[in-house]
């Protein structure tokens, strides 16, 4: 059980920053918050965490024995310049493929601590970060680069809901040295956002139920272009496996993920109003169109589509975590919304029970440390 003491005692203190007026013990309580999960992650043994056996251990030994940067570069074929140099300046200052773990989630952590502080004001803290560990720290352990890139372009939603569109497309960029998968999120989220939020589909409702069903309908009619495409293209036809095969088809986590953002849909229709208010930000510009799309899409791609969806829907997902935390906002009385937030926080912790400790998805159950 030694995640959950790691996510209560993380949690504890980003409470502590969270309620503290005190600049200097806001960086404390922050710092403290953070380095708790990315010691624990920096810890695990080899093999805790599918990809230390693919590419973390072995891109670690490599980078410690290339005589420089481009020599790594060359024998792993690097391809994402910004993990790689971060994996070589920390095997060649400090020697030990642990310090790149836990550097990984040093970055992971605090990025996403970062997004989920610039949202405070609206929706807790502690508890976005309570949700975000039931959800996705195990998996940070497996999709390493991956989890880097979405990490940094969660930590500038704020500049996407307030339409700073330029400097989120940086922020992609910047992700996109980690992994190249970044660039979905130029459509995925930038492109929704745009065409969500545009003052022409918010003010003409035909509009916007163009987008709404055009969207969801392409979702709908992907898999069979896929597959046609697949099957009727040399060039790509050796990924016609994707389609059948069981090891892309992530079937009990994202059949659990549809319940759950069923749930999110419906919450977002009982309290509409209280929504509304929770996702207006203080520039004024609302976004609960566009949290409510990201979900339906998520649903749709879901339960359409069903493989890679790990890779494509992971940034949509993990903003989605925004959503969740604000869900026990929605609720005015007092009681009610502490009844809401219990329901929520045992569904992630339904979640995170099934997915790591019983399916052991991603191999990071049970824990095991190199001490």
């Amino acid at each position: 059980m030694i995640y959950i003491y790691a996510f209560l005692s993380s949690t504890f203190f980003a409470y502590l920053a969270s309620r503290s007026k005190n600049r200097i013990l806001i960086f404390i309580w922050s710092a403290i918050s953070i380095l708790i999960p990315s010691i624990l992650g920096g810890l695990r043994a080899y093999g805790v965490g599918t990809d230390t056996k693919v590419y973390g251990f072995p891109d670690a030994m490599a980078a410690l024995r290339s005589p420089d940067l481009y020599s790594f570069l060359q024998t792993r074929n690097m391809r994402e310049s910004g993990y790689a140099i971060l994996c070589y300046a920390v095997m060649k200052t400090l020697g030990h493929e642990n310090w790149c773990y836990f550097a990984y989630q040093l970055l992971i952590v605090s990025c996403t601590y970062i997004g989920a502080y610039r949202h405070k004001d609206k929706i807790s803290l502690p508890f976005t970060m309570l949700v975000w560990y039931l959800m996705f720290y195990n998996l940070t352990y497996n999709a390493i680069r991956q989890a880097m890139a979405i990490s940094i372009i969660f930590m500038e939603m704020d500049k996407l809901e307030t339409k700073q569109y330029l400097k989120f497309s940086i922020a992609v960029l910047i992700a996109s040295l980690f992994h190249y998968s970044a660039y979905i999120a130029f459509v995925m989220l930038l492109g929704a956002h745009i065409v969500v939020m545009s003052k022409n589909v918010q003010k003409n409702l035909w509009l916007k139920s163009i987008v709404l069903y055009g969207a969801l309908l392409s979702a709908v009619f992907a898999r069979p272009i896929i597959g046609l495409l697949i099957n009727t293209v040399p060039a790509i036809s050796k990924y016609s496996y994707a389609l059948t095969s069981a090891k892309f088809s992530e079937t009990a986590a994202q059949n659990t993920l549809v319940v759950i953002m069923l749930g999110e849909l419906l919450m977002f229709l009982l309290y509409r109003k209280k929504a509304d208010q929770v996702f207006l930000h203080t520039s004024g510009i609302g976004n609960i169109e566009f949290y409510q799309f990201n979900i339906l899409v998520c649903v749709v791609f879901q339960l359409a589509i069903r493989f890679f969806v790990g890779r494509v829907l992971l940034y949509s997902e993990f903003i989605n975590i925004i959503a969740i935390a604000a869900i026990p906002n929605f609720v005015k009385e007092k009681h009610l919304r502490f009844m809401v937030a219990m329901v929520v926080l045992a569904v992630m912790t339904y979640y995170w029970v099934r997915m790591y400790a019983v399916l052991h998805l991603h191999e990071t159950w049970p824990y095991k440390a190199i001490i």
